[in-house]
């Protein structure tokens, strides 16, 4: 398995989001998609979006702890 970075992980899903925003639309018109499953494969992509910036907030300040600590010891 490829070890893409967190911060190109989250521009992935970003795309992604964007890109379903704008097909869904189309196949829910044209009957391929129902209302209900568009929504739903939506909110779940925003929620993999959600938890990946808190994964990456959380690294965040976890190296900003450590650096912190290097700096204090």
């Amino acid at each position: 398995m490829a070890n893409i970075p967190l911060c190109q992980q989250i521009k992935a899903v970003e795309r992604e989001i964007r890109l379903r925003g704008l097909v869904y639309p189309r196949w829910v018109k044209e009957r391929r998609m129902k209302q209900v499953e568009c929504d739903h494969e939506i909110a779940a992509m925003n929620a993999v979006l959600h938890t990946l910036m808190a994964l990456d907030r959380a690294q965040a300040g976890e190296q900003q702890r450590s650096l912190f600590e290097e700096l204090t010891t």
